[in-house]
């Protein structure tokens, strides 16, 4: 898949576009194909070390939209593959 990774804080430039693996969701998660993904105002901030707490490399961008890349049953409900699903960032994503 490909990601936006944040090597190293810095300037714009230290963004790079690269193919990663494929997160492997636990059995209380649901992996999302995401079909867009923003950049907002918070990760240009934690880009220039505004978050020092940010363990690096860190994949960017969590304002997605995106459905799940196969049917699935998730949280006792049937997902399937032109689902809409609702994102609440709450963990960090790291390779």
């Amino acid at each position: 898949m490909r990601a936006t990774i944040l090597p190293a804080f810095g300037e714009p430039e230290v963004f790079r576009c690269e193919d990663i693996e494929p997160p492997r969701p636990r059995p209380d998660q649901l992996l999302i194909r995401v079909a867009a993904c923003g950049v907002c105002g918070h990760d240009l901030l934690n880009r220039s070390g505004a978050f020092p707490e940010t363990r690096l490399p860190c994949v960017m961008g969590y304002e997605i939209a995106g459905s799940p890349p196969r049917a699935t049953a998730y949280a006792g409900m049937a997902a399937a593959t032109t689902a809409r699903i609702p994102v609440r960032p709450t963990s960090p994503t790291r390779r």
